[in-house]
């Protein structure tokens, strides 16, 4: 059943939003806790209530700082959903994309390498690996919210080696391709 909030939200988050993926480096912790990415979404606004819309998929709305020099008189205000969250706001609103629809693939490919960072652990190839993978992710969609077109394919292969490096058959980053046998890296 079609859902018109999901829909308004989708229009909405097209004009006015934008996917990202923040890299945080920390210094403690094993090879995985070197780098950390994660999925964001955010829509920014001036007035509260269309943001308070967004809530259903969680997240937060901040008030953001003013840019220096410049007198505004109203706040602005981010609606910010990370992760998980991220992931099923943007699953929810892919099929009324008009401008954003690229990202998503994108974002389920970083989602799947997060999923799996708990089974690398101890393969320190595997974890340069997958992090070279987060960071090439990560460029691509920086180059979308540039302007440019992101190369999905390739990316797919990419993360296709990583994921069956040590598997007899994967299902490959919810993309529900079967892939028997072993990849080589």
């Amino acid at each position: 059943m079609l859902d018109p909030e999901i829909i308004w939200a989708a229009g909405f988050f097209d004009g006015e939003g934008c996917v990202t993926i923040p890299l945080y480096r920390r210094k403690a912790g094993g090879p995985l806790a070197r780098e950390q990415y994660s999925l964001q979404v955010t829509v920014t606004q001036n007035r509260r209530e269309p943001l308070e819309r967004f809530l259903r998929w969680g997240g937060r709305i901040q008030v953001m700082s003013q840019p220096e020099g410049k007198k505004i008189t109203r706040p602005i205000l981010r609606w910010i959903a990370e992760g998980r969250s991220a992931m099923a706001f943007l699953d929810d609103v892919e099929p009324w994309l008009a401008v954003k629809t690229p990202l998503v693939p994108w974002a389920r490919m970083l989602q799947a390498t997060m999923n799996m960072s708990r089974k690398l652990d101890g393969n320190p190839e595997a974890v340069a690996d997958m992090l070279a993978h987060r960071a090439s992710i990560r460029a691509a969609v920086q180059s979308f919210n540039h302007g440019a077109e992101p190369d999905v394919a390739a990316a797919k292969v990419v993360l296709l080696r990583a994921v069956v490096q040590d598997r007899g058959e994967a299902n490959v980053a919810g993309y529900g391709e079967r892939v028997p046998g072993k990849v080589a890296a």
